[in-house]
């Protein structure tokens, strides 16, 4: 017979079963979850402990029971599977209230947006709770991009009310989002986010040190060490 521990990870493992059928709109309730009756032949002080565990250790599931009757013991109605009847229930069980609060209305905000995103919301369920507490400035880029494909910019020129390292930070999570939606015009996923959607390359930075202090004025730099990007580099003064 399984214990209250074991059947609690059993119910996470469900979890993210949960979530997609949010997306979906599966059915998945009740949940069951057999573990098959106590063996007979144990001593029966012994499966009167594993009985008394199962049900104090509930954590919010009904327990049905069978009656058996045993050669050792006579009948005895014991467990057979824990149930879990509604969302409500299994939710407090968890004590995933307010994650699934934030899940449903980044879902609800998505459909209404990018309904295009649903396939992808039921396939990327982990980053839909990782990134739940930023979707809203993940549907922005995203919007953008739809109206806007491959803008010629450099990131930290893009229109869009996120900071500035936004994209930068969540490239790799964004190229998911933008290539499920932007089904045309991508480049191959092992680009670099700029090159895939359109966007200027980042220039690399060069570090130098003048040497001569006389050569600061005619260059228009206030530093003897500096570094500054390439296109800079190059209007220098030679």
């Amino acid at each position: 017979m399984l214990t209250p521990s074991e059947i609690q990870g059993m119910v996470e493992r469900k979890y993210p079963v949960y979530l997609r059928s949010l997306v979906t709109g599966e059915t998945m309730f009740p949940i069951r979850i057999r573990f098959g009756l106590p063996s007979t032949t144990d001593e029966f002080a012994n499966l009167q402990k594993d009985v008394t565990t199962l049900a104090t250790g509930n954590f919010g599931y009904t327990i049905e029971y069978e009656t058996k009757n045993t050669r050792k013991y006579g009948t005895q109605n014991l467990p057979s599977q824990v149930r879990f009847d509604s969302e409500e229930q299994f939710i407090r069980a968890l004590g995933k209230e307010l994650e699934v609060e934030q899940f449903r209305a980044n879902l609800a905000a998505t459909m209404a947006r990018l309904p295009q995103l649903k396939d992808w919301m039921a396939s990327h369920i982990k980053w839909m709770v990782e990134f739940g507490h930023i979707w809203d400035d993940m549907l922005l880029v995203c919007e953008y991009f739809m109206a806007n494909p491959r803008p010629g910019l450099y990131i930290r020129q893009l229109p869009i009310a996120v900071h500035t390292k936004f994209i930068q930070e969540n490239s790799k999570v964004l190229s998911s989002l933008l290539s499920a939606i932007l089904h045309d015009g991508t480049k191959e996923e092992g680009d670099a986010f700029e090159e895939r959607f359109g966007l200027k390359p980042l220039e690399p930075m060069i570090r130098f040190r003048t040497l001569d202090p006389s050569l600061l004025g005619r260059l228009g730099v206030s530093h003897t060490e500096m570094g500054v990007s390439l296109g800079a580099f190059r209007r220098l003064p030679a």
